[in-house]
């Protein structure tokens, strides 16, 4: 009887002990609390870096590192994931880069597809203020071109270097002019497009934004003068001669003279006629 009840105790006590084990094990709820806590990005990041978690669950940690919101205007979890962090112990290199080649380039691959999905949210509507909500795929589009630009090469895959390189290029001249100005991008459009990534291709069809409603023209025919190929610097010069002679004719005229009188009725202003035409004229020249 006594042995009985020892075996029943060391039982229980070793059930008591495996539970312990499996609730104190990681999973990917932990991780998404983290995203949330101070101490986040360093847990995190031991659990991308350490071989004694499945791949899946460290490719999912690299993925919260990406969707870390910004601290003090900060993205601290990419910093962590790819550029390097501060702790500590000082400054240490981005988790990815501590990794061993064959490692990195295994979760790269695996959180590949998961950047490309995510950059392809549509851009937000505008709220009835005109202001524009944040951008939900920005995060995504960072963390792709943050690694295709680390100075420490990062992507050995050219497969997967061509696919993140064509997401971030579909991205940039997806809504360009939304995004030109957006100030929440840890790499803003302007500087992307400048990048030896891209260069010509980023501005191949940017010709087509050349138009009387174009909310960027100057913006667009600075960047295609700067990296432009000829066919592209061509598109654009026939597309300023179109919208150069649309200004110039007497529908344009006619349909601005119609709006610069509204305005002046809106603003109970009663120009001379010949103050009327300085201001189309004005007008014509913005």
């Amino acid at each position: 009887m006594r042995k009985l009840r020892s075996f029943v105790g060391a039982a229980a006590l070793g059930l008591a002990l495996s539970s312990a084990v499996v609730g104190c094990a990681v999973d990917n709820e932990d991780l998404h609390h983290w995203e949330l806590t101070l101490d986040g990005p360093r847990k995190l990041n031991a659990v991308l870096s350490h071989d004694k978690y499945g791949w899946d669950l460290r490719a999912e940690a690299a993925m919260s590192l990406v969707r870390m919101k910004t601290r003090g205007g900060q993205r601290i979890g990419l910093d962590t994931l790819v550029a390097g962090f501060k702790s500590s112990e000082g400054s240490r290199e981005g988790g990815l880069q501590q990794l061993a080649p064959d490692a990195r380039a295994r979760i790269i691959q695996a959180i590949t597809p998961l950047l490309v999905e995510q950059m392809k949210q549509p851009l937000p509507a505008r709220a009835p203020d005109g202001t524009q909500p944040p951008e939900p795929s920005i995060p995504y589009k960072d963390a792709a071109f943050a690694l295709l630009s680390s100075e420490t090469t990062l992507i050995t895959d050219e497969a997967v270097k061509s696919t993140l390189r064509g997401a971030v290029l579909l991205w940039i001249q997806s809504n360009f002019e939304a995004r030109i100005d957006n100030t929440a991008q840890q790499f803003g459009v302007e500087q992307m497009m400048r990048h030896p990534l891209f260069g010509a291709a980023a501005v191949k069809p940017l010709a087509q934004l050349v138009r009387e409603d174009g909310a960027k023209n100057d913006r667009v025919v600075a960047l295609i003068s700067d990296l432009g190929d000829t066919e592209t610097k061509k598109a654009a010069g026939e597309a300023l001669v179109t919208l150069a002679k649309r200004i110039d004719s007497p529908d344009w005229l006619q349909k601005q003279r119609t709006l610069v009188e509204a305005a002046n009725v809106k603003a109970n202003q009663k120009p001379t006629p010949e103050e009327f035409k300085n201001q189309l004229n004005k007008y014509q020249e913005q």
